[in-house]
């Protein structure tokens, strides 16, 4: 059984001195609102490690700072806490503190899932073009972020910001034509991708009868299946993502495009967008908290053969 982090012994009876200023540092910035995977962080950043040597995570912040043991205390079966007369590292009236934090943000309502537009690939970064990913700041807007995590961008913010952009597209005449043809254009990509991954099961199967018949190795087997898995997921998600471009409404009444686009769901958008645009690359803004899209931080590529390539905004 692994030691309890900031003793030196199982029992907490002695403390281990080189881990009590990260655990009262841990507890400072919890009281004061900090969440725990930005503990997590902080704690990583300044070298600290848990008791394997593994990095923290919020999951083994939250443990550590659930534990009453760091504050002199043990827990009953009935969930009453009692001095234990042993080394403290926190105050009791700290740990209370810590577990009043944990009950509120458990009984707290829980938010509604944020309905994202545009994921699924068509937004990227524009360093790496990686797709942008969901995800919350934190102070829990929703929000885009690359893998690399040097782009992100409020999810409102991007998407209102290209909404006008689109819909302005949408107004202008020979649109709608437009947009069918790249329906169509779609569609062949998108029967493309379902052949290849009908032509990828079938040669999967052909190589495990090959195993069996000992035309190849164990290794080839499995190199090749691992191969076959990553591109079939990955033809997979371009297909789920095509067939929603190709099932987006057609919206023949263009005065009403912009109350449509306020209520429409993320797929909706995504389609609409999609039909328009191939990619929408968000680049890092030229300072930390700004809240606007600065020029040419987003690049729109528009699909539309007689438009300019790309629309830096």
């Amino acid at each position: 059984m692994p030691r309890q982090y900031g003793f030196d012994d199982n029992d907490g009876t002695r403390l281990r001195e080189s881990e009590i200023p990260p655990v009262r540092q841990a507890v400072s910035r919890r009281i004061a609102g900090t969440n725990k995977a930005d503990i997590a962080k902080w704690m990583n950043a300044q070298g600290y490690r848990g008791t394997r040597g593994a990095e923290w995570v919020s999951m083994t912040v939250g443990r550590l700072l659930r534990t009453p043991a760091i504050a002199g205390l043990e827990e009953g079966p009935d969930g009453e806490l009692t001095e234990t007369g042993k080394p403290a590292i926190i105050t009791p009236e700290e740990f209370l503190a810590l577990r009043a934090l944990d009950e509120k943000e458990a009984s707290a309502p829980k938010q509604d899932a944020y309905d994202y537009a545009f994921t699924g690939g068509l937004g990227v970064c524009g360093l790496d073009q990686d797709p942008l990913t969901a995800a919350r700041s934190n102070s829990d807007a929703p929000g885009y972020r690359s893998t690399c995590g040097k782009v992100r961008i409020d999810a409102e913010l991007l998407e209102s910001h290209v909404g006008e952009y689109v819909l302005a597209e949408l107004l202008l005449p020979g649109t709608q034509a437009a947009l069918e043809a790249a329906r169509q254009e779609l569609a062949v990509e998108a029967d493309a991708a379902k052949a290849r991954i009908k032509e990828l099961k079938a040669a999967a199967g052909q190589l495990a009868s090959d195993y069996l018949d000992k035309k190849v190795s164990r290794a080839t087997l499995h190199e090749v299946e691992r191969q076959t898995k990553a591109e079939t997921k990955k033809l997979q998600a371009r297909v789920r993502f095509l067939e929603q471009a190709i099932a987006a409404p057609r919206i023949d009444d263009v005065d009403k495009a912009i109350s449509w686009w306020e209520d429409a769901p993320g797929k909706s958008k995504r389609g609409i967008t999609s039909l328009l645009l191939t990619k929408i690359e968000v680049f890092p803004a030229s300072a930390k908290g700004i809240r606007t899209v600065e020029p040419g931080r987003v690049v729109l590529h528009w699909r539309s053969k007689g438009k300019q390539s790309s629309t830096a905004c």
